[in-house]
């Protein structure tokens, strides 16, 4: 009797804890083609393919994030804007006399951090485009805590490998 009692009870236990832990499952993992439909609702999409071998990147598994709830909502955060991916441009420092987060005068907490536009929300245009890669550039002028403005100019080119060389 007492050991079907510590059975029932440690099945109970077992049980419970399973319940507890399916709540904090980690969601389904997502196709590189789910993340592209997706995001060719919510923005223009840039897709690189290999023409001459019709090779393309959508059947495997996204190893990117992207912040759905955020780019499904339409609304930016004029302080920070995380839409995920990994091609994400940060520069330095954020906080300190030169930080670029912090406008002059402002004090170093996180109502006044900010993520300066031409960083988080402002598009990149298209310089040049083709099968297998696709340029930007891009001019801002980003000023630091001290007052300080730089102009700059960025320019990026992100292209798709072969496969041989991608091995």
């Amino acid at each position: 009797m007492i050991t079907h009692s510590i059975f029932s009870l440690l099945t109970a236990a077992t049980l419970a804890v399973a319940a507890s832990l399916a709540a904090f499952a980690p969601p389904p993992l997502q196709t590189f083609g789910d993340d592209l439909a997706f995001l060719k609702t919510h923005t223009r999409v840039v897709l690189l393919a290999d023409t001459r071998t019709g090779a393309r990147v959508e059947g495997g598994q996204s190893f990117g994030w992207v912040n759905r709830a955020l780019l499904a909502a339409h609304v930016a955060d004029p302080r920070f804007n995380a839409y995920g991916g990994e091609d994400r441009f940060w520069l330095g420092p954020e906080g300190g006399q030169f930080g670029l987060y912090f406008a002059k005068g402002d004090p170093y907490d996180l109502a006044h951090w900010k993520v300066p536009a031409a960083l988080d929300t402002e598009p990149y245009p298209v310089e040049a485009q083709a099968a297998l890669r696709v340029s930007f550039t891009k001019r801002m002028a980003i000023t630091n805590h001290a007052g300080t403005r730089f102009d700059l100019e960025l320019h990026r080119t992100v292209r798709l490998l072969p496969a041989a060389e991608a091995a």
